[in-house]
């Protein structure tokens, strides 16, 4: 944002011919603040106007000093009282926080449309301090800086269940629009237990391998569990019951809550965790976790593959499998 300083017609300045030059200078506290100059370097004498790049108030003042070849100077204040209006951020949103296609435990990423010259973004509402600053510099790009208006964002680690209702405005350093500013909200719950559970699309099916149990030595059984990534699931669920007592349920892995509860498995390491949801590939386009136990051999397990979808939507397939 630009505004230009200009020497008012009729003052003591105004097409001054004797004049060598000029300095402008500006007071942000007036009247008992001090007078900073802001041209690095005099003004020539056929000056008649200033541009200030800075963002400023109403009721600051500018004083213009005329210096002659004499030595002397002559000086004029201006009050500044119309500055131009200060921009909001557009396309704000709030939303469930996703990394490839897994929802990252209770965080919400926020996004929105850059805002020329703002040092910074202030949010407001529900769930934070009134005025936090999200990022007092530079927030990270989304699209990498490019287009026209790059999006940017913010995240919102481990916020406790509940509607959040924010409202988003431009800090540029001290000054910021209190009016008409976008709003975006976003429910945080847990989607291992939606509050609304709805159905939803389920893995196409779940592949069940046996491992372990032979020797020498003897090494314990062990069960592998793969299945297809289902389209727009942001968490899954893996659970085993003893298919023919009815025994308790036992959840084995899931990403619903803990962001660490999976991870990328590229290249395949040397061990395997237990009970661990890991992707098999880049791609991310096949799941896997390996069941450790323990597991007692002759008896007949009952995998369960639970996906879950962002707005509490889920869906399961099962297998069952006799160990070794």
């Amino acid at each position: 944002m630009v505004h230009t300083v200009t020497w008012a017609a009729g003052s003591a300045l105004y097409h001054i011919p004797m004049a060598a030059g000029y300095n402008v200078y500006l007071n942000s506290t007036p009247p008992a603040g001090q007078w900073l100059q802001l041209n690095a370097k005099l003004l020539p004498g056929t000056t008649a106007a200033f541009p200030d790049t800075g963002i400023r108030l109403p009721g600051v003042q500018y004083r213009v000093t005329a210096l002659y070849p004499d030595g002397s100077q002559g000086s004029t204040d201006f009050v500044y009282t119309n500055p131009p209006p200060l921009q909001v951020p557009g396309s704000f949103r709030a939303a469930r926080a996703v990394r490839s296609g897994i929802l990252i435990g209770q965080d919400v990423r926020l996004s929105w449309s850059q805002v020329t010259g703002a040092k910074g973004y202030r949010l407001f509402g529900t769930g934070q301090p009134p005025g936090e600053t999200l990022l007092a510099a530079s927030p990270q790009s989304s699209q990498g800086g490019a287009g026209p208006t790059p999006t940017w964002e913010a995240y919102l680690s481990n916020l406790p269940t509940g509607t959040y209702n924010w409202q988003l405005t431009a800090d540029y350093g001290g000054a910021w629009q209190t009016a008409g500013l976008p709003a975006a909200s976003v429910t945080v719950f847990d989607l291992c237990a939606p509050p609304q559970p709805t159905a939803g699309p389920a893995p196409d099916s779940v592949y069940v391998s046996g491992q372990g149990g032979s020797g020498p030595p003897p090494t314990p059984p062990a069960v592998t569990l793969t299945w297809t990534r289902v389209a727009g699931a942001v968490a899954y669920t893996v659970e085993r019951e003893d298919a023919l007592r009815f025994g308790p349920v036992t959840t084995l892995g899931t990403t619903c809550t803990n962001p660490q509860s999976f991870t990328f498995w590229y290249p395949k390491p040397t061990a395997m965790p237990s009970g661990q949801v890991l992707y098999v590939n880049q791609g991310a386009n096949r799941l896997i976790l390996r069941d450790s136990g323990p597991l007692v051999a002759g008896s007949t397990y009952r995998y369960r593959v639970t996906a879950f979808g962002p707005a509490g939507q889920k869906g399961w397939k099962a297998s069952a499998w006799k160990v070794q």
